[in-house]
């Protein structure tokens, strides 16, 4: 009796064994089917999509700088003297015309020079015509006792006459550096400027060489700006940018043409911007140097372009586009501008579905499911 007891005991136990296996091998399956799934489900990627339609883009930008002088000017007067005049206008911020004159030094030292030296320019005139005629007179004589035959350079008295010559180039050459000299007593500049800073009082005794202030050419004012690769490259390809230049003045903002006055030498290898610097398409006088100014660049209009956002462009450099059945897609279109915050793309299509967030491990014909923020999207066309 007791082995038939442990017979059935085994027996249930069997068969419990094959039940409670068939029951984790059909749970397993099942969990396996899940994983399946959702491994599947896993393989298409996640992203914001833009729908975006052709529109006009107008090409601007804006950036500031200090407006400046490309150089200053010293004051140095050429002669020395006494000061007997000073322009009013030759004080600090004062301006000047081309020529004007900014003072005035004693010249009474220089006319009695220039006389005498006028004098001596008659006496060495003299001197040659004296010399030209005793030279006649002795090749005359010498032709006379000795016929064709050539006179020494002695007899012709050709050392006296150079000599001559020289002496009277000489007292020609003094009296046109002492008559250069009454000029400079007129000292002026051969720009129209503005004075930054000046020394001199009528009165006053000046020395050739030594600095009496500091002047700036008015049309050598210029804003340095600093701009990056892209906006520089536009700039420099753009045709005929219109250029305006706002300065804070004391009477308020007061706009101006601008122009490009000179280009980039180097590039900042850290931060990739480069200094650039606009001008003044007309003359301005009432603008000093340290003035803050903002500078509005304004290109050509754009007709039936794409304008994406920045975000965009993926970090590997291609922009995603989105098929009718939900695939990756690089576009091929051709860059138009781009800044900190959109690029302008030019393609022959009616709407473009773009991909706007950051993707990693992309490529193109892959599966993709839009988020539920994604704006508004249709078929490519």
């Amino acid at each position: 009796m007791k082995n038939k007891i442990i017979g059935f005991t085994q027996l249930i136990l069997v068969i419990a064994f094959i039940i409670g296996s068939f029951t984790i091998s059909g749970l397993l399956g099942s969990t396996d089917h899940a994983l399946r799934e959702r491994s599947n489900d896993t393989r298409s990627l996640f992203v914001d999509v833009e729908n975006i339609t052709p529109s006009n883009y107008q090409v601007s930008f804006q950036t500031t700088g200090i407006i400046s002088a490309r150089s200053e000017i010293n004051v140095t007067p050429e002669i020395s003297g006494r000061v007997i005049s000073v322009n009013p206008n030759f004080a600090q911020g004062g301006t000047f015309k081309k020529g004007e004159t900014l003072f005035q030094i004693e010249t009474k030292d220089i006319t009695l020079n220039i006389d005498q030296l006028r004098a001596n320019v008659v006496s060495a005139q003299t001197a040659l015509n004296l010399e030209q005629a005793e030279s006649a007179a002795a090749l005359a004589e010498w032709q006379q006792i000795h016929g064709a035959l050539e006179a020494p350079e002695l007899v012709a008295r050709k050392p006296q006459l150079e000599a001559a010559k020289a002496n009277l180039q000489s007292a020609k050459a003094q009296l046109e550096n002492a008559q250069l000299d009454l000029n400079r007593s007129r000292f002026s500049m051969p720009f129209n400027g503005r004075v930054m800073t000046a020394n001199i009082e009528k009165g006053q005794f000046v020395t050739m060489g030594q600095s009496y202030g500091t002047v700036y050419d008015i049309n050598s004012l210029e804003i340095t700006a600093s701009l990056d690769q892209e906006k520089l490259s536009w700039l420099f390809d753009a045709t005929m940018p219109v250029i305006k230049i706002t300065v804070e003045t004391p009477d308020g903002n007061k706009v101006y043409d601008g122009i490009i006055k000179r280009g980039v030498s180097t590039i900042d290898p850290s931060t990739r911007f480069a200094n650039i610097y606009f001008g003044f398409k007309e003359t301005v006088t009432d603008i000093i140097p340290g003035t803050f100014a903002t500078i509005n660049a304004q290109g050509p209009l754009y007709k039936n372009v794409f304008v994406l956002p920045a975000l965009s462009l993926q970090k590997t450099g291609e922009i995603w586009t989105v098929t009718p059945d939900n695939k990756l897609k690089s576009l091929e279109a051709k860059t138009i501008y781009s800044d900190e915050d959109s690029i302008v793309i030019d393609t022959n299509q009616a709407s473009l579905n773009i991909v706007t967030s950051r993707l990693s491990g992309a490529s193109d014909g892959s599966e993709i499911k839009t988020n539920s923020n994604s704006q508004g999207l249709t078929d490519n066309e």
